[in-house]
């Protein structure tokens, strides 16, 4: 895990330029969940850019 001193930046932009999405720990929180949270953050910008329709918030807890 990487460290990350205060101030904590917790919702550094996923998608870069049209087409470049990253995620990671560097994106949100330095931990795992972090990562879990901005991976979900990247494809969720890549099926918004795709014109596609949000999944509904119980197939994500699923």
């Amino acid at each position: 895990v990487p460290a990350m001193p205060p101030p904590h930046n917790t919702r550094r932009p996923v998608r870069l330029l049209a087409g470049l999405y990253v995620c990671g720990d560097h994106r949100d929180t330095s931990s795992v969940q972090g990562a879990l949270v901005s991976g979900r953050r990247a494809a969720e910008a890549v099926a918004r850019d795709l014109g596609l329709p949000a999944a509904a918030p119980e197939a994500a807890a699923a």
